[in-house]
Formats: structure tokens, C-alpha cells, sequence
């Protein structure tokens, strides 16, 4: 068996000194972010996010075409990610989760700030004049309408099926009482 040289007082000293330079930069770091959302008052909204990130909402009276392909890409984005969440809702819902309605809502809530990021960035409400941005306008509402129907239907195939399976326990429990009867 073979032992580890003891420490010199000089490797100690550096050690604990790195160890405590480590230290005092995490708290540092945290308490700069802990400081900046403190002071700012909360998270960001969509339009001061978009600023903070150096995108900024773009002018409705003459839009860039590169900044129109974006908003497009965008909202396209979007509606790829509602229609992937369709499927997978439809996949849960021949499966019978029960916690697909809490889960939509918790995606629902992201998939909504996102889609009024872009809203706000693309200069969607109110609707614009300019052509391609009143299009864009209308797509991003017929999305958001779309999202809010699914939600809908979601809630009421809970409910229902909350009372179809009531019903179909209180059918088998009275079945059981029936053939406890019988002779």
C-alpha cells in the first residue's frame, strides 16, 4: 500500500485559493441574475425579450422582404409544433392518459407566449394594412383559434369520458349486486 505524499503548505494555499476564486464566481453569477430580475421587475414580455435579443419588432408600413420570410418561418414553426401536438394528443387519447389535458395545458401555455412573441415582432396586431403582414395577421389568428378549439375539445372529452366511465362503474357494480342475488 502506498501513501500520497503529504501536502506542502504551498499546494494547500493554492488549492483552498482556486477553491474559494470558484466559489465566490458562482455567487457572483448567481446574484447578478437574482440582481437583473429583481430590478427589471419579473420576466421579460415578447417585446422586450425580442429587443433584449437584438430582434426587433419590425416596421408595418414597409416590411423587409427577409424580415416577412421570418415572421413566415415563424409562425410556420408554430404550426408544425400544433400539429405534432395533435397527434400526440390523439395518441394519448386512444391510450386514455389521464394526464393529457394537463399536459396540453402546460404546452398550450408556451406554444400561446410564443405565438404572441411573434405577433408582437411581426407588428401582427392590429391587423396591418401592408398585404403580407394582413395575411400573416389572419394565419396567426386562424392558429391561435385552432389551438383554443383543441383545447375545447379536449376539456369536453375529459368531462365525457369522466361520465362514461362513472356510468360504466356504476353498470358493472350494479351487475355485481344482481349475480350476488341470484340463486
Amino acid at each position: 500500500m502506498t501513501v500520497a505524499p503529504p501536502a506542502t503548505p504551498l499546494r494547500a494555499r493554492v488549492l483552498w485559493g482556486l477553491y474559494a476564486l470558484y466559489v465566490v464566481a458562482i455567487v457572483v453569477s448567481a446574484g447578478t441574475g437574482i440582481i437583473t430580475v429583481l430590478l427589471r421587475g419579473g420576466p421579460l414580455s415578447p417585446a422586450a425579450t425580442a429587443d433584449t435579443f437584438g430582434v426587433t419588432p419590425i416596421d408595418p408600413a414597409s416590411p423587409a422582404p427577409a424580415a416577412l420570410k421570418r415572421c413566415h418561418a415563424d409562425l410556420d414553426g408554430l404550426y408544425h409544433q400544433l400539429r405534432e401536438r395533435v397527434v400526440t394528443l390523439g395518441i394519448a387519447v386512444r391510450d386514455l392518459d389521464p394526464s393529457m389535458a394537463e399536459r396540453w395545458q402546460r404546452w398550450s401555455a408556451t406554444w400561446r407566449a410564443e405565438l404572441e412573441a411573434v405577433a408582437v415582432r411581426c407588428a401582427l396586431t392590429p391587423r396591418p394594412a401592408h398585404p403580407a403582414l394582413g395575411a400573416l395577421a389572419d394565419a396567426a389568428q386562424i392558429l391561435g383559434a385552432a389551438e383554443e378549439r383543441y383545447l375545447a375539445a379536449l376539456a369536453e372529452l375529459t368531462r365525457d369520458e369522466s361520465r362514461s366511465l362513472t356510468a360504466a362503474e356504476a353498470a358493472l357494480r350494479a351487475a355485481k349486486d344482481a349475480l350476488g342475488r341470484t340463486p
